[in-house]
């Protein structure tokens, strides 16, 4: 049997356990999942579950069934409900078979879920699609009552709520709801096992099950050979192809291995058919086979008959897969219906949460097209136009993606989303021109939108100045915090912040430590020298009292004198301004607030190109993980001492800029003096320093290791004192979703 990822995950285990238990297993068998559902629910509360056996369970159980049961233990809840795999029917378009529900079909036919799922041979989508609108309520409700009653889980609802906040204010601002709306499909998970095998573990397992010479033979190959080094596709696929070339059989040199004028790697589906970049689709062939090959599919029958008992010989030794070897040795041209199969993969997304979102927004427009588009079309488009995407200078590429997705995925949907099956048998008439890896080398011009134009003033020239703004609203989600009330490791007496237990001391003991705090408030209350304001906790074990009588929880928790409250909820991540500079409250640490930074770095592109530089040298550092020895540079690395230097010195004259120089101005000095010992390193060292300097400025409650410059190995830790009477100013900014809408309330007026 083929085509399983490992094992089988499914081994009927609780069906087994109540064969055990219960007679007659398949005639209870909804009393049996009734009673699986309740060992869910109750978890390791046994009392609970014993007494719903006894009492309330319809199936009457003896005492010994009722110990049995109560030793079993799941948990979780499966992907798929009941009613989507047992209560939805439908019937096949093109056979007019009817099925009782999804697994029937499945049973039946040679279909998958997935195949089942597609609305031009099955009905199962439409009747699923039916079943939501009306789980979710066609009526215009409000946004969290619908997102409240839909199927998905507590997690994604929050996420689902927040995007479709979004698209309700940008629907304000533009006084209009939107004509189109793009959603991104994330790039899939590869490995949906979680597996952490390397590449190169892999192939150590795949040579092992060689002859006893050729396994000799490859493993002294790739002995010497740092893990890394496999992450290169071309080293990969010479492992996997016994060092030959797929189209010819001739042997590959592994010293020209990375030299682009001998060797290449190349599609078996070809690109201008299909995304497709995975492994099972691509070959390292000699480069002028691959030229004069072209983009035809099928491949040659000359390549075929040579190479068909070398590509069985690495299937059945399983250095290449099944469905590798299938569409190498494929005779038959592309069917049209595989082409639009193609195009319609770029538009479709099974996602839940995507789904989710889409599914509240057609109910909510109904003259707005929802638009799928995967995140690999937008990564190409980068790639194609030297759009450097580097995380670790701002957060402001999230912006400048969603505006990718938007001009790439109107491409796609005015070109191809009216039918992509017509669009082919256009294209095989000769009526219209398209290659998936040109989509960008024609113009796309309906009657009622310009979607691309070519040419000097052509569509790129707008989107390489819109791509160069930086000139983006930045805001953070704000809330309360839930979840433990404290570490639950009980510490020695004398320390800790919690008692045990009401009349247990801590100085006698001990107590539990790192109370969290559900939110902040803002209190004026009297101390030695008069009347203050602070900010202070209302901590999650104490918030239900706190929130029963505030005045009393300052007073007798928190010892203040004659406290007002000001502000009653200052949540986590609240914007604030102290002095020109933003910031976010995260916490707090003794009689100090914890805050991080809520300025982005905006930087000239020429910088965040060689930053990226730098982050790939440090990712590989990483991986390396060897403290004895730096790996050399790269020769796509071009960093140079020169280059490193001006980047510090950039660097300084950020920090001195207002933004940052209120809350940041010790990093200065220790960098303005530091700067000698910074010019002596290696240009390796400088660009380790260098990546964590950048983390001064970053958005996050990261810290600097400074340890080269003999300082710091946490630099860059901000506090505020939660006295903020002694401010000059400080500020909270209250701003909408989108960051278009804001009010500053000066804290020291109130």
């Amino acid at each position: 049997m083929s085509g399983i990822d490992g094992d089988f995950k499914s081994s009927l285990k609780s069906y087994r356990d109540f064969e055990n238990i219960i007679d007659d297993v398949d005639k209870n068998i909804n009393t049996i999942e009734e009673i699986i559902r309740r060992i869910v629910l109750f978890g390791e509360d046994k009392k609970l579950l014993k007494n719903w056996l006894s009492k309330k369970c319809s199936y009457k159980l003896k005492e010994t069934q009722i110990k049995q049961i109560l030793s079993l233990k799941y948990s979780g809840w499966g992907r798929f409900s009941k009613e989507l795999l047992c209560e939805i029917t439908g019937y096949s378009k093109e056979t007019g078979e009817n099925f009782n529900s999804i697994i029937d079909a499945m049973w039946e036919t040679n279909a998958n879920f997935m195949q089942l799922l597609s609305p031009n041979t099955y009905t199962f989508l439409e009747n699923i699609e039916n079943e939501n609108r009306e789980t979710v309520g066609i009526e215009r409700s409000s946004i969290k009552k619908i997102v409240k009653n839909m199927m998905i889980t507590p997690k994604l609802k929050r996420s689902v709520l927040q995007a479709l906040e979004i698209v309700k204010e940008l629907e304000k601002i533009m006084k209009k709801p939107p004509k189109k709306i793009f959603l991104e499909c994330a790039k899939g998970n590869i490995d949906k096992q979680g597996r952490t095998i390397s590449r190169k573990d892999k192939l150590k397992e795949l040579y092992a099950s060689l002859s006893k010479e050729e396994s000799k033979l490859w493993l002294s190959k790739i002995e010497d050979k740092d893990e890394s080094s496999f992450r290169q596709d071309n080293l990969y696929l010479y492992c996997t192809q016994l060092g030959k070339c797929m189209y010819t059989g001739k042997e590959i040199k592994l010293e020209d291995l990375f030299n682009k004028n001998i060797y290449d790697i190349d599609h078996i589906y070809p690109r201008s058919k299909v995304k497709d970049d995975s492994l099972d689709n691509r070959v390292l062939v000699l480069k002028n086979i691959n030229s004069d090959k072209t983009d035809k599919y099928p491949l040659s029958k000359d390549i075929q008959d040579k190479m068909k008992n070398h590509w069985k010989e690495l299937e059945n030794k399983k250095l290449i897969s099944k469905e590798k070897y299938e569409r190498l040795i494929r005779t038959t041209e592309f069917e049209k219906e595989e082409l639009a199969g193609f195009i319609s993969r770029q538009l479709v997304e099974t996602r839940q949460t995507t789904k989710a979102v889409a599914k509240v927004l057609e109910n909510i427009y109904d003259d707005t097209r929802i638009v799928y588009l995967k995140a690999v079309n937008v990564s190409d488009f980068r790639q194609r136009y030297n759009f450097v995407k580097c995380r670790d200078v701002n957060d402001l590429h999230h912006a400048k993606d969603a505006y990718l997705n938007i001009v790439v995925g109107n491409v796609y949907d005015e070109k191809f989303t009216k039918s992509p099956l017509n669009f082919i048998e256009d294209h095989l008439n000769g009526k219209v021109k398209y290659s998936l890896n040109k989509m960008y080398d024609y113009d796309v011009i309906t009657s009622k939108c310009t979607a691309w134009t070519t040419g000097e003033k052509g569509s790129i020239v707008t989107v390489k100045k819109v791509m160069k703004k930086n000139n983006i609203l930045f805001t953070r989600y704000s809330f309360e915090v839930k979840g433990g009330f404290f570490d639950q490791n009980i510490l020695r007496k004398g320390k800790g912040q919690v008692q045990i237990k009401k009349n247990k001391p801590i100085e006698t003991y001990g107590g539990y430590n790192k109370a969290t705090g559900a939110y902040f408030i803002l209190v004026e209350h009297d101390e030695k020298k008069g009347r203050i304001k602070t900010i202070e906790p209302v901590y999650l074990y104490l918030k239900n009292k706190a929130e029963q009588d505030m005045i009393s929880y300052c007073e007798n928790e928190l010892n203040l004198v004659n406290p007002k409250i000001l502000i009653n909820k200052i949540k986590k991540y609240t914007l604030l301004k102290l002095n020109g500079f933003l910031f976010h409250l995260t916490g707090r640490q003794n009689d100090n607030l914890l805050i991080i930074n809520g300025v982005q770095l905006k930087l000239d592109y020429k910088y965040e190109v060689y930053i990226k530089m730098l982050s790939k040298y440090m990712e590989r550092i990483k991986k390396i993980n060897s403290k004895d020895k730096l790996p050399n540079f790269t020769p796509h690395e071009k960093i140079t001492v020169e280059e490193n230097i001006e980047l510090y010195e950039l660097f300084i004259e950020k920090l001195k800029n207002k933004l940052y120089s209120v809350k940041l101005s010790a990093q200065i000095k220790t960098l303005e003096t530091k700067k000698s010992n910074f010019e002596n390193l290696s240009s390796q060292e400088q660009s380790i320093v260098l990546i964590n300097i950048l983390k001064l400025f970053a958005c996050n409650a990261q810290t600097a290791n400074l340890k080269l410059l003999s300082s710091s190995d946490r630099a860059g830790i901000l506090t505020l004192n939660n006295k903020i009477s002694k401010l000059e100013n400080i500020s909270i900014i209250n701003q909408s979703i989108t960051g278009v809408f804001e009010k500053e309330v000066n804290l020291l007026e109130l």
